[in-house]
């Protein structure tokens, strides 16, 4: 009995020795540092401390970290600006690290980035020193250190916006926009799409107003759409949104402004844009009896951003003259009124706080040919007759002169007598037997005077005589012409 009972005892205390010794082994190997190398598929950080010693892995680890201090950058970002976080902010530990990390795991570095460090960052970015306490800081310290106790040399942008608590503090950028509409056609198109529409331009990421109008079954015509996609441009010419897709009209819609229009086709043409910021932002319309209103909302932009015209001219139109048939006599009707032509370039210009230039970048430069004016004229047209002097239906005895006609005198037999010539019209004397007289010519304005020479060749004139008497009166007595005397 006494055997039995010494027996059970070494049996107990065998028992406790040993599972004292498993129980140790393993607390030793979980809490206490390690004193050989590390087994195998053991990471420390980024980095394998597979049969390595101690001292070994601490090395290591040294280089390890001062390469991650060199590469990979961590921002903080507000409202758009971004600003490089200092590394040597942060307290390593490795050889604690080392000492308790575990064989065949990954493990990660301790490190620590005490709070007042990230205060006077946060306060140097916002420039507000109340913004900390509506700050998780500590959430963002914790996300800080994760980067750290890993070694992640990639880059990594912590926006601070993310982590307010309340973001009555947070400064918004709210921009509108007006455009006249005046087709009543196309205002109820627009009010029947767009109530109670709400148009997200997404964070980091491409927009297209195209996909945006299928996405949400607003059906609109070419015209109404267009109108859209020229408000969300000319809504974001005061921010930093990039361009990549625009199209223009052949000439400027009355309800655009030149510079500013983006023309919609379905299938054709788009507004594509692309918001680079890390957050979103918001587009909403009103829509009244004659206008549209667009209002884009979203976080404070890094810098501020002006539209600048940089060039403009006009252009005035040409009249083109077209002949009809179809109009009666001195008719003009006019086909085309004409239109002005446009050219303009426009830049955007970004300003920090201080109101210094930091970018400049062109945001548009259009032209719009003008539109010619076209009259058309009827084939035929009234003429009124002139005469450069004075006119008169009277007339003298065997001489005539009125314009544009042959004055002829009397006749004689056995010859011909030719008086002078007046401007408008021919004066003839009388006629001469045997031979031609021939009087001078003297052009003076219309009203001349003229006395024939007598040209006898020894011939008899028979017949009686014929005299064509006209007096010279200056100009002043319509039908006034030369003097012809016969013999």
């Amino acid at each position: 009995m006494q055997s039995l009972k010494t027996l059970l005892a070494l049996l107990v205390c065998t028992a406790f020795i040993f599972s004292f010794s498993f129980v140790a082994g393993m607390i030793t190997d979980e809490w206490l540092p390690h004193k050989s190398a590390f087994s195998e598929q053991t990471l420390i950080a980024s980095e394998e401390v597979s049969n390595k010693s101690k001292e070994e892995a601490v090395k290591k680890l040294e280089a390890a970290k001062d390469s991650w201090l060199q590469n990979g950058t961590i921002f903080l970002e507000w409202s758009g600006e971004l600003q490089p976080f200092d590394k040597n902010h942060f307290t390593f530990y490795i050889p604690e690290s080392v000492d308790y990390a575990q064989d065949s795991s990954s493990n990660t570095l301790k490190v620590e980035l005490e709070s007042s460090i990230l205060l006077a960052e946060i306060e140097t970015l916002t420039n507000s020193p109340d913004i900390f306490a509506s700050l998780d800081s500590e959430k963002l310290l914790n996300d800080l250190m994760a980067v750290a106790t890993v070694l992640d040399s990639d880059n990594h942008t912590f926006s601070v916006l993310d982590y307010l608590l309340d973001d009555s503090l947070v400064e918004k950028t709210t921009i509108d926009s007006i455009m006249k509409v005046s087709d009543e056609k196309v205002l109820k198109e627009l009010k029947e799409g767009l109530s109670s529409k709400e148009m997200i331009v997404p964070a980091g990421q491409v927009f297209s107003v195209h996909d945006w109008l299928l996405k949400e079954n607003v059906m609109l015509s070419d015209e109404a759409s267009s109108i859209v996609a020229s408000m969300i441009y000319q809504l974001s010419a005061s921010t930093n949104f990039n361009v990549l897709e625009r199209h223009i009209s052949s000439d400027l819609p009355e309800w655009a402004v030149a510079g500013y229009e983006a023309r919609m086709e379905r299938g054709k043409m788009d507004l594509v844009l692309e918001n680079p910021n890390k957050n979103n932002f918001t587009v909403t319309f009103s829509i009244d009896s004659s206008t549209l209103l667009g209002t884009l909302n979203g976080p404070a932009l890094p810098y501020v951003y002006k539209i600048e015209e940089e060039n403009k001219e006009s252009y005035s139109p040409k009249t083109i003259v077209q002949y009809s048939a179809s109009l009666l006599n001195n008719q003009k009707k006019v086909k085309e009124e004409g239109k002005d032509g446009v050219y303009v370039k426009l830049q955007r210009v970004a300003k920090d706080a201080a109101g210094t230039v930091v970018e400049t970048a062109s945001y548009s430069e259009d032209f719009y040919p003008p539109i010619h004016r076209i009259e058309q004229h009827s084939l035929i047209r009234n003429t009124v007759a002139s005469n450069p002097g004075n006119s008169d239906s009277g007339s003298t005895p065997g001489n005539t002169n009125d314009s544009g006609s042959g004055n002829t005198g009397g006749s004689n037999t056995g010859g011909s007598n030719t008086g002078s010539s007046n401007t408008g019209g021919t004066n003839t004397g009388g006629t001469n037997t045997g031979g031609t007289n021939t009087g001078n010519s003297n052009t003076s304005g219309g009203n001349t005077s003229n006395t024939g020479d007598n040209n006898n060749s020894g011939n008899t004139n028979t017949g009686n005589n014929n005299n064509n008497e006209n007096e010279g009166n200056s100009g002043n007595k319509p039908g006034s012409g030369p003097v012809n005397s016969g013999k």
